[in-house]
């Protein structure tokens, strides 16, 4: 039944749309590996920096009185914790998909912001480009 209904709507979807929204999705979702990776990098250096006496200096910014600090990830920008946690429902379908992170940290949000402008413009630019040269959208029917 599954393979029937999806042999009669998938007949009836726009390809090219479908594929233009999961590109979207995919931005978005590397958009938010960029956030995990930098976090991730955030907690080796501060490991680093607390394994001798010699590394300690890695971390050049450091909230010595927050229970929730950065190594290198600078100021907190926001801090959802009370109205959207990543431990629970929401939070979790949000972390595993789009990287989201109840504390974010200015480089994460630079970070995030950069990719999105960078990589989503050129993405939204291509989709909007002409056939490549030598190519014409010629009709099927007279092709």
């Amino acid at each position: 039944a599954i393979g029937v209904l999806l042999f009669e709507w998938g007949v009836k979807i726009n390809i090219r749309q479908f594929f233009q929204v999961m590109g979207v999705l995919l931005v978005l979702i590397v958009a938010g590996l960029v956030v995990s990776a930098l976090k991730h990098f955030d907690d080796a250096v501060a490991n680093l920096a607390l394994s001798s006496r010699a590394t300690e200096s890695l971390c050049f910014y450091y909230e010595r009185f927050t229970k929730v600090h950065s190594c290198i990830l600078g100021p907190m920008v926001s801090n959802t914790s009370t109205i959207l946690p990543d431990e629970q429902f929401p939070g979790i379908i949000l972390k595993s998909l789009f990287g989201y992170t109840e504390n974010l940290y200015l480089v994460q949000a630079v970070g995030y912001a950069t990719f999105l402008l960078t990589i989503g413009g050129l993405y939204f630019r291509s989709l909007g480009g002409a056939a490549p040269e030598g190519k014409k959208n010629i009709p099927f029917a007279q092709k």
